[in-house]
């Protein structure tokens, strides 16, 4: 096992070595004042309708020599960069490669192990899990939907405990429930949720909302009803047309409204008064 650690660490000062360091010559440093003296000329030169033609002039010789200069400098780095992505080249073939084949290799051999310590985890609790279901009585939570996270770490023991805590708790919500007010309705809410105070929460307020509408319907069969007993009040008060008449003018015609609000009343006089009738006080 250690035989090849042992030579690595011989052997690592031989193996790879560089034998010498790129060597750039550069004048960089004088480039750069003449660089500073001809972008200050034109910096200070102001721009108006005399200057700025040399002034474009000048921008676009910068930027042609700013281009120049690093198109130098990108043949310098491909030059400095050749020798080293051909040892890159050679290292990944030699090397790293070899490594990474043989991790993969390992890799799949250990995680076939481990998944199939964690199957054999899985299918005894999953016996363990149906015989709980059966005996508290549970028989609307299949194991596919308790889906535990099983581990290599966690000992059956634990694993165990935790569905047994689940189902538990799930059989005294069901017990809890019988006892309710629209048991029926909080069972139906439970078997989705399975969260006992979001069941009765959920009822709660599907019920308040159907109270509401029922209240809000009887009032409105109410108040129809007592619109259709004036409407036919008023019609009764007013004469019978003979079959001669079209429309007859009736001069005269008294009736008592009872029982009305503010608001049905000034409606009534609204209608009275884009119909052109006249009432006396």
């Amino acid at each position: 096992m250690g035989k090849l650690t042992e030579r690595k660490s011989n052997r690592t000062e031989n193996i790879i070595i560089i034998e010498q360091l790129p060597i750039i010559k550069s004048r960089l440093e004088i480039l750069s004042k003449e660089i500073d003296e001809h972008v200050k000329s034109i910096l200070s030169l102001e721009i108006s309708d005399e200057t700025v033609k040399y002034i474009k002039e000048e921008r676009a010789e910068l930027n042609k020599q700013s281009a120049y200069w690093d198109e130098q400098r990108k043949t310098i780095k491909n030059t400095i960069m050749a020798p080293y992505n051909e040892f890159e080249a050679i290292y990944k073939a030699c090397v790293s490669d070899k490594y990474k084949q043989a991790d993969a290799v390992l890799k799949h051999g250990i995680d076939s192990i481990e998944n199939k310590r964690k199957s054999e985890k899985r299918t005894e609790l999953e016996y363990y899990y149906n015989d709980l279901c059966e005996a508290k009585g549970v028989d609307f939570i299949p194991f596919e939907q308790y889906d535990p996270n099983i581990t290599l770490s966690a000992s059956m023991k634990s694993i165990k405990e935790s569905a047994s805590i689940f189902i538990n708790r799930i059989a005294e919500s069901i017990e809890a429930i019988r006892s309710m007010e629209h048991c029926i309705d909080i069972m139906a809410e439970f078997k989705q949720s399975l969260d006992l105070n979001q069941a009765i929460s959920t009822v709660n307020d599907r019920r308040k909302r159907v109270e509401a509408e029922q209240a809000y319907q009887e009032i409105d069969i109410v108040a129809r009803k007592i619109e259709a007993d004036a409407v036919a009040k008023v019609d009764a008060a007013l004469p019978i047309p003979t079959e001669l008449e079209d429309d007859p003018v009736i001069e005269r015609c008294a009736f008592a409204i009872l029982g009305a609000k503010r608001s049905e009343l000034r409606k009534l006089r609204e209608y009275m008064l884009q119909n052109g009738l006249i009432w006396e006080k």
